[in-house]
Protein backbone atom coordinates (compact mmCIF):
# COMPACT_ATOMS: atom_id res chain seq x y z
CA UNK A 1 0.00 0.00 0.00
CA UNK A 2 2.59 2.34 0.24
CA UNK A 3 3.04 2.46 -3.64
CA UNK A 4 -0.19 3.83 -3.46
CA UNK A 5 0.79 6.55 -1.24
CA UNK A 6 3.43 7.36 -3.28
CA UNK A 7 1.26 7.07 -6.37
CA UNK A 8 -1.24 9.24 -4.42
CA UNK A 9 1.61 12.15 -3.81
CA UNK A 10 2.57 12.24 -7.37
CA UNK A 11 -1.27 12.60 -8.68
CA UNK A 12 -1.50 14.96 -6.25
CA UNK A 13 1.53 17.01 -6.80
CA UNK A 14 0.74 17.22 -11.07
CA UNK A 15 -3.27 17.64 -10.41
CA UNK A 16 -4.53 20.89 -12.04
CA UNK A 17 -6.87 21.89 -9.05
CA UNK A 18 -8.74 24.53 -10.65
CA UNK A 19 -9.11 22.63 -14.30
CA UNK A 20 -12.85 23.27 -13.67
CA UNK A 21 -12.24 26.41 -14.62
CA UNK A 22 -11.02 25.77 -18.23
CA UNK A 23 -12.82 26.74 -21.45
CA UNK A 24 -10.91 23.81 -23.16
CA UNK A 25 -13.11 20.81 -22.86
CA UNK A 26 -10.26 18.30 -23.20
CA UNK A 27 -8.61 20.43 -20.15
CA UNK A 28 -11.53 20.00 -18.36
CA UNK A 29 -11.97 16.63 -18.75
CA UNK A 30 -7.94 15.62 -18.00
CA UNK A 31 -8.26 17.16 -14.53
CA UNK A 32 -11.63 15.42 -14.07
CA UNK A 33 -10.20 11.69 -14.61
CA UNK A 34 -7.30 12.86 -12.53
CA UNK A 35 -9.64 13.96 -9.32
CA UNK A 36 -11.36 10.49 -10.23
CA UNK A 37 -8.27 8.70 -9.33
CA UNK A 38 -7.11 10.68 -6.74
CA UNK A 39 -10.52 9.86 -4.92
CA UNK A 40 -9.92 6.12 -6.42
CA UNK A 41 -6.88 6.01 -4.65
CA UNK A 42 -7.71 7.81 -1.23
CA UNK A 43 -11.07 5.29 -1.13
CA UNK A 44 -8.27 2.34 -1.13
CA UNK A 45 -6.16 3.54 1.00
CA UNK A 46 -8.92 4.40 3.48
CA UNK A 47 -10.16 0.69 2.87
CA UNK A 48 -6.69 -0.28 4.08
CA UNK A 49 -6.26 1.87 7.09
CA UNK A 50 -3.73 4.65 5.93
CA UNK A 51 -6.90 7.35 5.51
CA UNK A 52 -5.38 9.28 7.76
CA UNK A 53 -2.08 9.12 5.70
CA UNK A 54 -4.28 9.74 2.55
CA UNK A 55 -5.94 12.74 4.30
CA UNK A 56 -2.75 14.41 4.87
CA UNK A 57 -1.17 14.37 1.65
CA UNK A 58 -4.56 15.57 0.25
CA UNK A 59 -4.47 18.87 2.77
CA UNK A 60 -0.94 19.04 1.77
CA UNK A 61 -1.21 19.76 -1.97
CA UNK A 62 -4.89 21.38 -1.70
CA UNK A 63 -3.75 25.14 -2.66
CA UNK A 64 -5.35 27.33 0.43
CA UNK A 65 -7.67 29.24 -2.49
CA UNK A 66 -10.03 26.01 -2.69
CA UNK A 67 -10.03 24.63 1.09
CA UNK A 68 -12.99 26.02 3.24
Amino acid sequence: MKDKLKTLENTLKNHDWFYYYSDDFSIYENGQRSFDKINELIKLLENNDLGKEANDLYEKYEPEALKY
